[in-house]
């Protein structure tokens, strides 16, 4: 029982912290206005459901005097997640996203030092200062970069998987998923995150390059 306790201690610290720092935006009625949401996020992703249901999503008349959307990275509508919009009302949507995405980037910072070897409390200590940060708190204001960073640990533990793999299938795997992080950070809007990722594993290679020359040029 008490070994028990000792496991799920991190998983309530970290339901305790996202809840204290994210978990007002799962109330209904409120909403998160502050930067760049009420005046880009916001009436941007509500023309994108307004245009879906519409059944004309490829423009938006409403802004600028028209501008092209699916092209147009802020709106994220080929990310799956902002799909959210077209089925529940904006603005609450918009802090589901940020909330899901919160607890999205807790998990993967966990993981990531998890393998690098830290137990279940310095994973958890970890995870909480990703998630904690700075960087990261002051970011859901800046949506699209917000929900890259949240793929940041995830695009770094399985890219570190493909520099290590002996097995060709093991590469495979773990490279597919290094591909759909990277993609979901490019599809989230932002190009600094997954510049941040490369940059990470670049580093990273060079580290490993001396043990794991073979898998790591691979």
């Amino acid at each position: 029982m008490r070994r028990q306790l000792r496991l799920l201690l991190p998983v309530i610290a970290g339901a305790f912290v996202l809840t204290l720092l994210f978990g007002q935006l799962l109330v209904p009625g409120r909403v998160l206005l502050e930067r760049d949401i009420p005046g880009l996020h916001l009436p941007m992703l509500t023309d994108l459901a307004r245009l879906v249901k519409l059944g004309d999503a490829h423009w938006n008349p409403w802004i600028h005097g028209g501008q092209p959307l699916i092209t147009n990275p802020h709106y994220a509508a080929f990310y799956p997640p902002t799909w959210l919009t077209f089925v529940l009302p904006v603005d609450y949507a918009i802090g589901l996203l940020v909330f899901l995405h919160a607890v999205w980037a807790f998990v993967g910072a966990w993981k990531l030092t998890a393998r690098w070897g830290a137990g279940a409390h310095g994973a958890s200590l970890a995870a909480l200062a990703f998630v904690g940060g700075g960087a990261f708190v002051s970011s859901p204001n800046l949506l699209n970069l917000f929900m890259g960073l949240a793929w940041l640990p995830w695009a770094v533990s399985w890219g570190e998987q493909t520099m290590v793999a002996e097995s060709g299938r093991d590469w495979i795997s773990a490279g597919v998923k290094t591909a759909l992080a990277l993609a979901a950070q490019i599809l989230a809007g932002s190009p600094v995150t997954p510049i941040l990722s490369l940059l990470t594993l670049a580093c990273l290679s060079l580290d490993l390059l001396p043990q794991k020359a073979r898998p790591v040029l691979r």
